[in-house]
């Protein structure tokens, strides 16, 4: 008797660890906000990302400024600062907002369409710049993301939530069911290579 249940004790706790290592990392590096955060930073030094980042710069700023040919003097200064020290922290901001709008409740009676506020990289891309028609835009400068693409407002809120909870629960399962599987096994030594320990 004490053979089969600490048999199948060990069974619960192999499938429960099957099930919480993948679920745990999913809550960890996609649920959690600073976790998607990291899994992103690389993309802050990928070229295309920085090229299409200062070309959205210098957009923002030129259809802002009644300056002509601001963006050829703008351009410049927007791909040195997505290649410079400050943009890394600044993408990740990017990020962040982006985690927000999909896993964070959806704003009751708010738009649904996700928008980016790039004003403090806007700013700082002006600011190295330090050009005398414009030292900062005023206000919000907020882009719209691509209409259609499936980036709805708290679209993985609820899915989100669910795959933190059954992380946490098939760890527990695994935890509780591999220590009473050790305290009723004759052989403890099987139960621990059973458990991949």
């Amino acid at each position: 008797m004490r053979t089969f249940l600490s048999a199948l004790l060990t069974l619960v706790a192999m499938v429960a660890i099957v099930v919480a290592l993948p679920s745990m990392w999913a809550a960890e590096r996609v649920v959690d906000a600073d976790g998607f955060a990291d899994v992103a930073a690389p993309l802050a030094h990928d070229p295309q990302v920085q090229a299409f980042i200062a070309d959205e710069i210098t957009e923002q700023v030129s259809s802002r400024v009644n300056v002509p040919g601001a963006s050829t003097l703008i351009e410049p200064f927007a791909k040195r600062y997505t290649q410079g020290q400050d943009f890394p922290a600044d993408f990740a901001d990017l990020v962040r907002q982006q985690h927000s709008w999909l896993f964070d409740p959806a704003p009751a009676g708010g738009s649904q369409e996700m928008q980016l506020d790039i004003t403090a990289m806007v700013n700082r891309a002006l600011k190295s710049a330090n050009l005398p028609f414009v030292t900062s835009v005023p206000g919000k400068i907020e882009v719209p993301m691509a209409e259609g693409s499936g980036l709805d407002a708290g679209r993985y809120h609820k899915v989100g939530q669910q795959i933190t909870t059954i992380g946490y629960i098939a760890t527990a399962v695994a935890v509780i069911a591999g220590l009473l599987a050790l305290l009723v096994a004759r052989r403890r030594g099987t139960v621990l290579i059973a458990l991949g320990l």
